[in-house]
C-alpha cells in the first residue's frame, strides 16, 4: 500500500487536528530478523512526511520501552534485552506527553519539518569507555 492508495481511505475522515501513527524504536535502531517490521514502520514515517508536504496533519511516534503497560510489563526478559540496546524506560505519563508532542509536530504550521518523534533511546557519547556504549558501537557497519 502506498500514499496514493491510503489517502482516499482517510480523506473522508475528520483528520483536521491530528494524525499520529505509532511506530517502533526498532525502525530507528533496527532489530535482528525483523527487516519487514522495520520497513513497515519506515513506511509510516514516509506517509506522515507526505501528508505534511501536502499541508495535512501527520506525524509518527517511534515508541521505545513503555513500562507498566504492554508487552514489556508482561515479559521481564524482553525488558532486559531492550536495556542492552540502550532503550530508556518510559512511564505511561511521559508517554502521554510524547503523544502530545507528536500531535504538535504533525501540524503543518509547526516549526519542525520532520514528522518523526523518536523516544526512549540513550544518547551515545562520541568519546568515553566503549562499555558505556551500545554493544554494536565498536563494530559499525
Amino acid at each position: 500500500m502506498n500514499y496514493s492508495q491510503l489517502q482516499p481511505l482517510t480523506s473522508s475522515l475528520l483528520l483536521r487536528y491530528f494524525f499520529v501513527l505509532f511506530s517502533s524504536l526498532a525502525s530507528v535502531v533496527g532489530n535482528r530478523s525483523q527487516s519487514n517490521y522495520g520497513a513497515a514502520n519506515l513506511f509510516m514515517t514516509s506517509l506522515a512526511a507526505q501528508r505534511k508536504r501536502k499541508g495535512l496533519v501527520g506525524s509518527v511516534l517511534d515508541i521505545g520501552m513503555v513500562l507498566g503497560i504492554g508487552y514489556t510489563s508482561q515479559n521481564g526478559i524482553y525488558e532486559t534485552s531492550l536495556r542492552k540496546f540502550n532503550y530508556v524506560p518510559i512511564s505511561e505519563p511521559k508517554f502521554h506527553v510524547m503523544f502530545t508532542e507528536a500531535i504538535s509536530a504533525g501540524r503543518p504550521e509547526s516549526e519542525t519539518t520532520q514528522p518523526e518523534i523518536t523516544t526512549g533511546l540513550h544518547r551515545i557519547a562520541e568519546s568515553g569507555d566503549i562499555n558505556e556504549k551500545a554493544f554494536w558501537a565498536g563494530k559499525p557497519i
